[in-house]
């Protein structure tokens, strides 16, 4: 505010104002990039779902579930991938992504990045899940090629029900894992 006052003191007004504009902007993007953030959801034995800190590594052969919560600004994204948890050693794990809260058009580097976290889950016999996608998420997905990476039952459709796709990712990724994390079972999605 300050900066703009001595702005429209000192240049001509229109020049002030659209100097105030993009600080604006740009304080804008900084304050959302720090309240982006990763939760992990967990089930309680009731049916309730809990907000719990991100685990630092993915547990072989089970299942864990991440909320995504911000803006999905792409400054955000080295800081959100640096919180993911790590896949070495993870065998038969799947990693649920729930997209309910994205835009309906991730940007190009939401699409590297989720390609990186496929590969890197997949070399470690793991894979990736998103639940919650909207139609207008799930066309990019497969004009990307990110749907067919992510292999069947990789995209869950978002519902009515809040809830309804994370429930339904979480009980075919349980198959999934189970099948997957023993000796001599097949990798990959």
């Amino acid at each position: 505010m300050a900066l703009t006052f001595l702005a429209t003191t000192q240049i001509p007004l229109q020049q002030a104002i659209v100097l105030g504009a993009v600080l604006s902007l740009l304080l804008y993007c900084v304050q959302a990039a720090r309240r982006a953030r990763l939760l992990a959801l967990e089930c309680d034995p009731e049916g309730r779902w809990h907000l719990t800190p991100v685990p630092e590594r993915l547990t072989p052969g089970e299942v864990t579930v991440l909320y995504y919560e911000g803006g999905s600004l792409f400054a955000e994204l080295p800081r959100i991938e640096a919180s993911l948890p790590r896949a070495d050693g993870a065998k038969g794990a799947v990693l649920v992504l729930v997209m309910r809260g994205l835009p309906d058009v991730p940007s190009s580097m939401v699409v590297k990045l989720l390609r990186r976290r496929i590969g890197e889950l997949d070399r470690n016999g793991a894979r990736l899940v998103l639940a919650g996608v909207q139609p207008e998420l799930r066309r990019v997905l497969e004009a990307t090629g990110i749907a067919d990476d992510l292999g069947p039952d990789g995209v869950i459709p978002a519902e009515g029900a809040l809830f309804a796709p994370v429930e339904q990712a979480l009980a075919q990724s349980r198959a999934w894992a189970r099948r997957h994390s023993g000796d001599g079972s097949p990798d990959g999605p």
